[in-house]
């Protein structure tokens, strides 16, 4: 189990000002087998998300052929760098693209640059 809650030293506050929550996530990892080919999934382009909202949005998951079915999970310090939380999400690739779903709890509009390293991918079998 991965429990990633930011922790904020009094020095550290002045650089979260405006930052009115922050995000806190647990995460049961399903990725067991480790044979599992497994791959980082980033953003196609500049990603905007508006205050306490959620978005899908394409990322590129080249590894995988087209019509894989994988399963995306959030990066561990996501929370942390990006203050949005992920969640998991099965997708079918297409061309080497994905679809992942990403929410903003905070009071503020969040960008994520292109080709930011987001969630771990791997393929999905039932």
């Amino acid at each position: 189990m991965t429990i990633s809650v930011p922790n904020v030293t009094v020095k550290d506050s002045a650089t979260l000002k405006g930052k009115e929550n922050m995000v806190s996530t647990v995460t049961v990892p399903t990725f067991i087998d480790d044979n599992v080919q497994i791959a980082m999934a980033t953003t196609v382009d500049l990603v905007e998300i508006q205050p306490q909202s959620e978005i899908i949005i394409p990322v590129h998951v080249g590894k995988f052929k087209h019509g894989t079915t994988v399963i995306l999970e959030p990066k561990g310090n996501l929370s942390i760098e990006h203050q949005v939380a992920g969640g998991k999400t099965i997708s079918t690739v297409l061309r080497g693209i994905a679809s992942y779903r990403l929410m903003n709890p905070t009071n503020s509009t969040v960008y994520i640059p292109r080709r930011t390293k987001i969630a771990k991918s791997r393929n999905y079998t039932v």
